[in-house]
């Protein structure tokens, strides 16, 4: 069997070129953080405050993973006190769970972890474990209920497909109120792009080719939107029989996905953006048209035999 895992999931990436003056270039900084590389592009002569913004990050996110393992730990029927980020992340993922007719559940972690996902060595599991995963599945066994989070069967819920989004989001916030006026915050490949580039031009960003590590499958040019990639290439393994399974599981049969090889959507915000590149990733081309219509967020597809597909004026934020 062959086991092929990243934890380095950059699907976007930027590109800066040019010189002005000292205040309006942007430093890059990096750091490691919700299991990816978190890059901050900010102003020149504001470097001070970059420790600042990498405090928010870590403390914001452990508030929300330490709240995903109480809810894991406690028994069925118990009441969790969590925070009021998570109860805001549990209501945006109610709505997509909703909306997608349960094909977007948090709770296929329960199935996905069997497997060895997010962070463990990946492998095939038993019938049984998986027999036994799949009957404690399902948003319908964690309710919100008075602030507190009550599971009825032993499922555990995983954030992860639009918390990462969420916390960028967050940090976009903090920055604005710090004064920041022309920056970047990505991890991995849910981004946000605020302001301009040197005070004047979009930025711009490379959507990286599934196939062609390094190489772009997309060149945009953004300012105060945000985009996110979900894609079947980074964290995955490979079968004896030759089947790939991936890190994205359907909430209806809590089977692994394979639908295409990557999907990139752009949004106003990073929580939206990374929710939709999942949700749209777990759909078919019919309804992603259907779901990218109705919350105008478009979108590009890179089909398992490599066709390019965009969707919803995708075409308008190329360069």
């Amino acid at each position: 069997m062959k086991y092929i895992t990243n934890l380095f999931i950059i699907f976007v990436f930027l590109t800066f070129s040019g010189c002005k003056s000292n205040e309006e270039e942007l430093v890059n900084k990096y750091f490691f953080e919700m299991g990816t590389i978190v890059h901050v592009a900010i102003e020149a002569g504001k470097e001070e405050e970059y420790y600042k913004i990498v405090t928010f990050i870590k403390e914001l996110t452990n508030k929300i993973n330490n709240d995903q393992i109480k809810i894991g730990e406690s028994r069925a029927g118990s009441k969790v006190s969590v925070s009021d980020e998570f109860i805001e992340l549990y209501q945006y993922a109610s709505k997509y769970y909703k909306m997608s007719n349960g094909i977007y559940d948090p709770t296929s972690i329960t199935v996905s972890r069997e497997y060895g996902f997010p962070d463990k060595p990946l492998s095939m599991p038993s019938q049984e474990a998986l027999d036994k995963a799949k009957k404690a599945a399902g948003f319908e066994n964690i309710k919100l209920e008075d602030g507190f989070i009550i599971k009825y069967a032993d499922t555990y819920i995983d954030v992860s497909a639009n918390s990462k989004g969420y916390i960028v989001d967050k940090t976009v916030e903090y920055m604005k109120e710090e004064g920041f006026k022309n920056f970047i915050v990505s991890a991995g490949g849910d981004l946000y792009t605020h302001g301009m580039k040197y005070g004047k031009l979009p930025y711009t960003i490379s959507i990286e080719d599934p196939d062609k590590k390094g190489s772009a499958a997309e060149i945009l040019k953004l300012s105060n939107k945000a985009v996110a990639t979900s894609g079947n290439y980074e964290r995955y393994f490979i079968t004896s029989d030759n089947k790939r399974i991936t890190h994205i599981f359907s909430g209806v049969s809590f089977e692994p996905c394979n639908n295409y090889k990557s999907v990139s959507v752009i949004a106003d915000t990073t929580e939206q953006a990374d929710a939709y590149a999942t949700l749209y990733f777990l759909s078919d081309i019919a309804e992603i048209k259907k779901y990218c219509n109705l919350n105008k967020t478009p979108v590009f597809i890179i089909t398992l035999d490599n066709k390019r597909v965009k969707l919803c004026q995708w075409e308008e934020y190329e360069r």
